[in-house]
């Protein structure tokens, strides 16, 4: 099952994507600037959980430079997890397949 939050997302982009064979796990994604807006103890939380697998896209960028170092940090901390990847900046046009 999945949500679809339509926040910058044309959906009919991604009607004829494949589906992914399901491996039992559960998959979150985010896809967007990686910054310090984002709740990092809350993907801790999700990460915390069994069977869970974090996918993350987009740049890493602090808004705010005095915030770099914090940001750096707590990244660090997240993609230190076996369970937490990052897959870099992905073009929108390729993000369907990607998905």
């Amino acid at each position: 099952d999945c949500v679809l939050v339509p926040n910058g997302v044309y959906p009919q982009d991604y009607a004829a994507a494949r589906q992914p064979a399901a491996d039992g796990d559960v998959v979150v994604g985010y896809f967007g600037a990686i910054s310090e807006l984002l709740d990092f103890d809350l993907l801790d939380a999700i990460a915390d959980l069994p069977g869970v697998r974090i996918h993350l896209a987009g740049p890493i960028a602090a808004f705010a430079p005095e915030r770099a170092t914090e940001l750096a940090t707590r990244v660090d901390g997240l993609l230190a997890r076996r369970n937490v990847a990052h897959h870099g900046v992905v073009d929108y046009q390729d993000l369907a397949e990607f998905l």
